[in-house]
C-alpha cells in the first residue's frame, strides 16, 4: 500500500528568529514529511529571506509562499492548504509555542483511528492574564457557533484531503478554519497539551489584530450574532427585574417612571449596538459579492 503523503503548513508573520528552529524541530519530529509549506503573510522582517534559505537549504521539501501584504492567520492558512494536495495536512503555528514534536502523535492518532481530524487543543498556556483573558472571549463567542471547539481553543491541528477539500472550496472570505473543520460534522479526536510561553520574538497579534479576529469569529455565522444578543437581552431583562425587586425590598423610594425611562434606554443602547453589529454583517456580505481574489500571491520559492 502507498504510503500517504504529509504536508506541514506553517502561517508566518514577523517569525524570523523562529524560523530555523522550527523546521528542524518539525522534521526531526517524524521522518515521513514529503513538504513544509512557509506563507509569509506580509511579514516586515526578514521572514521572508530566511525562508527562501531554508527553501535552499532543504531543496524540495520547503516551499515559499509570499503574500502581497498582510491578510491573517486564516488566509495564510487557506493559502497554504490550497497550494497542497497531499493525503494528511497538518497546520502548526510558526512561534514555536506549539510543540512541533507533537506531530508524531497526531499522525499516529490518525493512523490508528482513521479519522479526518485531529485537533491539539490547548488544555493550559504559559501566557499573560491578558491573551489567556483574550483568548477565553473570543473562544467562548466561538463556541457559541460551534459547541465542538475546545475551551482553550486550537491553531494546531491535523486533517485529511478530504477535509481540505471543503475549506478550500468554501466561498466564504472572512474565514475561521477551526469553526469550520469541526462543523464538517466529521469525526474527530482531540489531544490536549500546554502552549508553551513564547522565547523568541514578540507576538505579532497587536490589540487591534486581536480585536480583528474576535470580530471575525463574532461574525462568522449569523446564527452567532442572534445567539449573542438574545443571551444579552434575556440577560439585562433579568438583571433590570431583580434589581428593582431588590430596591423594593429594601423600601428604596423609586420613581417607577424614572426607573422604566431609564431602563428603556438601556434597551434601546443595546438595539443600537445590534443595529450597528448588524450593519457590519451587510458591509461584509457586499464584500463578499465584489468576488475579489482571497489573497494574491507576490512570490514564490
Amino acid at each position: 500500500m502507498k504510503a500517504a503523503k504529509l504536508s506541514i503548513v506553517i502561517p508566518i508573520f514577523n517569525n524570523a528568529g523562529s524560523l530555523e528552529l522550527l523546521v528542524k524541530r518539525v522534521l526531526d519530529s517524524v521522518e515521513m514529511i514529503d513538504e513544509i509549506i512557509m506563507v509569509d503573510d506580509g511579514s516586515m522582517d526578514n521572514s521572508w529571506y530566511i525562508i527562501k534559505e531554508l527553501s535552499k537549504k532543504y531543496a524540495g521539501i520547503v516551499k515559499g509562499i509570499k503574500f502581497a501584504k498582510n491578510y491573517s492567520q486564516a488566509i495564510a492558512t487557506i493559502a497554504g492548504l490550497t497550494n497542497t494536495n497531499s493525503d494528511v495536512i497538518i497546520c502548526i503555528s510558526a512561534d514555536l509555542q506549539d510543540p512541533p514534536e507533537l506531530i508524531q502523535q497526531l499522525v499516529k492518532e490518525h493512523d490508528l483511528n482513521s479519522v479526518d481530524i485531529v485537533i491539539a487543543h490547548r488544555e493550559k498556556r504559559e501566557e499573560g492574564i491578558f491573551t489567556k483573558l483574550m483568548s477565553y472571549i473570543a473562544y467562548y463567542f466561538a463556541r457559541l457557533e460551534c459547541p465542538q471547539i475546545p475551551r482553550g481553543g486550537y491553531d494546531f491541528f491535523l486533517i485529511s484531503n478530504r477535509v481540505r477539500e471543503i475549506l478550500i472550496n468554501s466561498k466564504n472570505r472572512n474565514r475561521f478554519p477551526q469553526s469550520e473543520i469541526l462543523n464538517t460534522g466529521l469525526p474527530f479526536l482531540a489531544i490536549p497539551y500546554t502552549r508553551n510561553k513564547r522565547e523568541i520574538g514578540t507576538s505579532g497579534y497587536t490589540l487591534t489584530k486581536k480585536f480583528r479576529v474576535f470580530i471575525d469569529i463574532i461574525l462568522s455565522e449569523t446564527a452567532t450574532i442572534n445567539k449573542i444578543f438574545t443571551k444579552i437581552y434575556i440577560f439585562t431583562n433579568l438583571i433590570g427585574l431583580l434589581f428593582y425587586v431588590f430596591l423594593r425590598i429594601l423600601n428604596f423610594k423609586i420613581d417607577i417612571l424614572e426607573y422604566a425611562i431609564i431602563y428603556l434606554a438601556l434597551l434601546v443602547n443595546l438595539k443600537i449596538v445590534n443595529q450597528i453589529v448588524s450593519s457590519v454583517v451587510i458591509s461584509r456580505i457586499y464584500e463578499e459579492q465584489k468576488g475579489r481574489p482571497l489573497y494574491v500571491i507576490q512570490e514564490r520559492c
